[in-house]
């Protein structure tokens, strides 16, 4: 996930080989513009860029907006879509939006004869995911992964464990019991289920490729590494501890 909001840093990111980015604009300054640079500049890398777009699934209610700014992402030309969905019927709507056309409006790459199939396309190559991080997404996860056109869904691990009254508590029999179950219910209606590393494995290189085996051994089918913010922030207190033990 990218918490910084850089086009360049983009850039970076795609020439050390990342296969998509996730920018966050549920809790950081990130705007339109920077967007549609950053997918512009992901592009260049055939890296995936896809946005979050804000949400707040914790009031327990559907947030019609949501639509309105998957749209909007997509018409950026981001890959996809991720957003904090607390009912069913908000991530109806995000399946029904990534079914629109719209793709960078500024370009017509299409006759009256293609637009089938362009719209066929580029539906095809869309992915909106909901992201279930709160009390009603949990309860409603069956019904979630029962929407018909649905490919795939991401836990966060994080609020996931607080929800499940074990903060931070990952690895907790509560959590991965649920976190199973979503697995075993995503194989049964063909849909691809994610997480998160979680920020308590994403302080050291050796930490995060032990909690992605794990993730792995339990089956899920694509893993997020911890926002770029924090991973830079990290990266830069081990050299600098590195740098304050070495003799001058």
């Amino acid at each position: 996930m990218d918490t910084i909001g850089s086009p360049r840093l983009t850039e970076v990111m795609g020439f050390a080989g990342v296969d998509a980015a996730l920018v966050d604009m549920m809790f950081c300054p990130t705007d339109w513009s920077t967007i549609a640079a950053m997918v512009r500049a992901g592009q260049h890398f055939d890296m995936d860029v896809l946005v979050r777009i804000p949400g707040y699934p914790w009031f327990d209610r559907t947030d019609h907006h949501m639509a309105a700014d998957a749209v909007r992402a997509l018409g950026c030309g981001a890959s996809g879509v991720m957003t904090s969905c607390a009912t069913v019927e908000e991530v109806e709507q995000l399946v029904a939006v990534s079914k629109d056309w719209h793709r960078d409006i500024h370009l017509h790459p299409f006759g009256d004869d293609e637009f089938a199939e362009y719209a066929k396309t580029v539906s095809a190559e869309c992915l909106v995911m909901p992201l279930i991080e709160s009390a009603s997404a949990i309860e409603n996860i069956e019904g979630i992964l029962a929407i018909p056109g649905l490919r795939a869904v991401s836990l966060g691990m994080t609020d996931i464990s607080r929800m499940l009254g074990h903060d931070f508590e990952y690895e907790h029999p509560d959590v991965r019991k649920f976190t199973a179950s979503v697995i075993e219910a995503g194989r049964e209606h063909g849909v691809l289920v994610g997480a998160n590393v979680g920020y308590q494995f994403s302080r050291s290189v050796s930490e995060t490729r032990a909690r992605i085996d794990t993730l792995t051994a339990e089956g899920f089918d694509f893993l997020w590494l911890q926002n770029n913010g924090f991973v830079i922030q990290w990266l830069y207190r081990s050299l600098l501890g590195v740098a304050s033990e070495t003799p001058s």
